[in-house]
């Protein structure tokens, strides 16, 4: 099955909210591994994506960010809701490439 296609795709992942909702967040006042998290929103269109090279940057870069070393920050709780929708929409990538 072509989960990429599938007809409930649409209804747990809508685009358009959820990039409203990621552009509502002031992720520049949030704070990740590195000081400010305004690349964070970046990362979380791309890893949503259709480029595969992309998202696996994305995921590589919010992986380096928001779980540094096993560290949380206030930008990780606030990219959850979005990498579980992300997930959720059939749009998660694998999480390594073995």
């Amino acid at each position: 099955m072509d989960f990429d296609r599938a007809p409930f795709r649409d209804e747990l992942f809508h685009a358009e909210s959820f990039r409203a909702e990621l552009d509502a967040q002031p992720w520049a006042s949030y704070t990740h591994a590195y000081g400010s998290a305004e690349d964070v929103p970046g990362c979380l269109r791309a890893l949503a994506g259709d480029d595969d090279a992309a998202a696996e940057e994305a995921q590589s870069e919010l992986y380096g960010s928001i779980l540094h070393q096993g560290s949380v920050y206030e930008a990780s709780a606030k990219a959850v809701p979005f990498l579980a929708r992300i997930a959720a929409g059939a749009f998660a990538r694998p999480m390594c490439s073995c």
